[in-house]
């Protein structure tokens, strides 16, 4: 069994806020082709542990629009910015895309 040293506190509402508004688009665009490189599969469920602002959970979205997806955090501050940021590729997805074929669950 590995012994895991937990964080020891969970991101507030501030944390939470600048880590959903850093760029990490560069390392979870290349997260997402590492992804499709080694994975040459259409998944039809996809879960993130540690979803933080679901950025990734996005991209993989745009990729597999047809795959259901559920993000989980342990941080109540960044389940709310997950949702915000989901809430609102959501909107665009409906008003660019028709009717999205996920189901954003972060």
């Amino acid at each position: 069994m590995i012994h895991r040293q937990p964080e020891p506190e969970l991101m507030d509402d501030i944390q939470a806020g600048g880590c959903a508004a850093a760029d990490f688009s560069q390392p979870h665009d290349h997260f997402v082709w590492l992804f499709r490189q080694h994975y040459p599969i259409t998944p039809t469920n996809v879960l993130d542990l540690g979803c933080g602002p679901a950025d990734i959970l996005v991209r993989m979205a745009h990729a597999y629009p047809n795959a259901d997806y559920d993000g989980i955090d342990g941080s109540h501050a960044m389940l709310a910015q997950g949702k915000r940021v989901l809430q609102q590729h959501l909107n665009s997805w409906l008003k660019n895309q028709g009717d999205p074929r996920y189901v954003a669950g972060c």
